[in-house]
């Protein structure tokens, strides 16, 4: 691996297990990497891309001078580009907080002979700059183009399904990959409509994720015998978030937006979770999932109350305008039947006993 900072930029390491990332020491579910990309703004790309673009013409004018100013003015613009991916998931954990001892670039008369290997094509030292470049430069498109494609997948394939075992995830991801694979055998000429309708080029989609692959031995806490890990070494962000999605569908983990607050988590286990984890400070610190179920099934009984009513009123309508009641009687009736709605709505009358009372009024 290409050492040009000495920093997670350049390449880092996790480890994997059948059930958890281990980052730092510290475990994580499969597939909850990729469910904090969801999360990365288009903004934060766009900034991304931009100080990116920066630093690579600042470190092109550090190669053409080689002088302490140039150096500075490129190790600045990095120092500004770091502190941008150490918002992202995973480099929010692994690049240190405190950019002191950043430096790039160099003037010094030992760094000389490297500067010019890289700066000369055919070389590996060029060979090594350029893909560590190019790759920094695509970080911001290669966020967003994870996102729309994990959207797009999620949407078409796994939204809709009505069981929610490992085994069915997997199932939908086979799916989703022939259907890739499919797309890519059909001849597409420049005028062909069938991808200009706002999905993913099939070409966009990563089955391939290059990394350095070993194992090593770790101790399990929760059974306390040894067991081995997966380490997996990348040079690429993106990559690693596309192995972590992959890996957690693999396990029965499903990136999901939560029905209460929008935000993405990752539902663990093969179960239906709709809600997160998250504390609401309006509910006093209250997560998601302990708020979203009660509000749940209050929408359900105001969506019942509604419709009860709505048949009731209609009944009454329909009595009124063929002369079975009087106008006296449909607004006496009505002020009762919404009289009714108010009781249920708090709590006042059960289910059963509103639909029976609005009922009542209907045929009396």
């Amino acid at each position: 691996m290409f050492q040009m900072n000495h920093d997670a930029v350049d390449f880092f390491s996790v480890d994997f297990t059948s059930a958890c990332t281990i980052v730092a020491r510290e475990e994580y579910p499969l597939g909850h990497f990729a469910a904090q990309a969801m999360e990365v703004s288009g903004r934060l790309d766009g900034d991304i891309d931009a100080a990116a673009k920066e630093f690579a013409a600042e470190a092109q004018m550090f190669f053409a001078a080689r002088d302490p100013s140039s150096a500075g003015i490129a190790n600045d613009a990095y120092g500004r580009l770091r502190a941008l991916l150490r918002e992202l998931p995973l480099y929010n954990i692994l690049l240190p907080r405190s950019d002191t001892m950043l430096s790039c670039f160099s003037s010094a008369s030992e760094y000389q002979a490297m500067w010019d290997e890289m700066m000369t094509k055919g070389t590996r030292g060029n060979n090594d700059y350029t893909h560590w470049i190019s790759r920094i430069c695509r970080i911001g498109a290669d966020l967003h183009e994870f996102r729309r494609n994990t959207n797009w997948m999620l949407s078409t394939y796994f939204d809709k399904l009505t069981s929610h075992r490992r085994e069915d995830y997997i199932d939908a991801f086979a799916r989703f990959k022939e259907d890739i694979r499919d797309a890519k055998l059909v001849d597409l000429d420049d005028d062909d409509q069938r991808y200009l309708s706002g999905d993913p080029s099939p070409y966009s989609f990563r089955f391939d994720f290059p990394a350095h692959i070993s194992f090593i031995p770790y101790h399990d806490e929760k059974t306390g015998k040894p067991k081995l890990a997966e380490r997996s070494t990348f040079d690429d962000l993106v990559s690693f978030f596309y192995l972590d999605l992959t890996r957690g569908l693999a396990a029965g983990n499903l990136p999901r937006r939560c029905k209460n607050c929008g935000h993405w988590f990752v539902a663990v286990g093969g179960y239906n979770i709709q809600y997160c984890d998250r504390p609401i400070p309006s509910q006093g610190g209250k997560s998601c999932r302990s708020v979203g179920a009660h509000e749940t099934a209050k929408r359900k009984l105001k969506e019942a109350s509604a419709k009860e009513y709505a048949r009731t009123y209609n009944r009454l309508k329909a009595r009124k305008q063929r002369g079975a009641i009087s106008a006296d009687e449909w607004n006496q009736t009505v002020a009762v039947a919404e009289e009714l709605r108010a009781a249920f709505q708090k709590g006042e009358l059960s289910e059963s006993e509103y639909c029976r009372k609005l009922k009542a009024l209907s045929f009396r």
